[in-house]
């Protein structure tokens, strides 16, 4: 959602549309003239070379800057010869995880969040299933930016300078992450690693009240989920929550979490609470 309240709305074949708040089409434009060697991914220049990154359709994350002029979204890169399975070294150090969309000129600009966090550097190929990155960015236009695996935050100022990182590990996750050799393993235990694990799966700053929450999951052994608030630096509460809460915005009194569907039920479930 930008200023205007219109909103950008993405495709599968790198095509960006923005509708006005009554829904009426003001832009449409497409990234495929920037395609790479491999349908549907992006080939970006970098100062070693082209690289392909695809965006992360399974847990996809859209942030904008306070202006509305760039979008953020998070990427990776699963190009034989550059990916985290095959070429683990060269991909942790090199690799980008944010790319920056310029709506004016309607293509890409920057990429940002470069390589990974030491904690990736042990037992590398224990981490290829939790290897993404959650972000969100405030109204400075400062990025928070989490790993799945890291219990750290990192924080940059608006031109990806570091500035500072933050954090406490969840409570009860199960972390003993099964090490993956092969894409035939990386498909075979993806969805159940997913389900069984502990790692770190969002995070959003809430500019009225400057907190910042993160969530995490526990893993199917446990009923709840784990959530973090954060004032600055200062942890100020974790918590159990419903299993895959998210918060996702704020309404005076309440914070909001996104939709969590019950398929069973065949329910949406909202979620609000407030901090006294």
């Amino acid at each position: 959602m930008f200023p205007d309240m219109s909103l950008l709305l993405m495709g599968y074949q790198l095509d960006y549309y923005i509708y006005d708040m009554n829904f009426r089409k003001k832009k449409l434009f497409s990234l495929l003239e920037e395609y790479g060697e491999y349908k549907n991914s992006l080939s970006v220049k970098t100062s070693e070379n082209w690289t392909s990154y695809t965006h992360q359709y399974t847990n996809l994350i859209c942030r904008r800057s306070n202006d509305g002029e760039k979008v953020y979204l998070n990427i990776y890169s699963e190009h034989p010869d550059f990916n985290y399975l095959e070429n683990t070294n060269n991909y942790l150090e090199r690799c980008y995880h944010i790319l920056e969309l310029d709506i004016n000129k309607e293509k890409t600009s920057k990429m940002y969040a470069r390589g990974y966090p030491p904690v990736y550097s042990s037992n590398s190929k224990n981490y290829v299933i939790f290897s993404a990155i959650n972000f969100d960015i405030d109204n400075e236009n400062c990025f928070y930016v989490s790993y799945e695996a890291d219990s750290l935050i990192y924080k940059y100022d608006s031109q990806y300078n570091p500035l500072y990182s933050f954090g406490y590990s969840g409570t009860d996750m199960n972390m003993n992450f099964k090490k993956i050799n092969n894409y035939e393993d990386c498909r075979k235990y993806f969805r159940q690693e997913r389900m069984d694990k502990g790692y770190y799966s969002w995070v959003e700053y809430i500019d009225e009240t400057e907190l910042l929450f993160r969530s995490y999951t526990k893993g199917n052994h446990n009923l709840h989920d784990g959530l973090q608030i954060y004032s600055g630096s200062l942890l100020l509460a974790d918590l159990s929550v419903p299993k895959g809460l998210k918060v996702v915005g704020y309404v005076a009194p309440y914070y909001y979490s996104q939709a969590i569907a019950e398929e069973e039920e065949e329910l949406l479930l909202v979620y609000r609470f407030k901090l006294d």
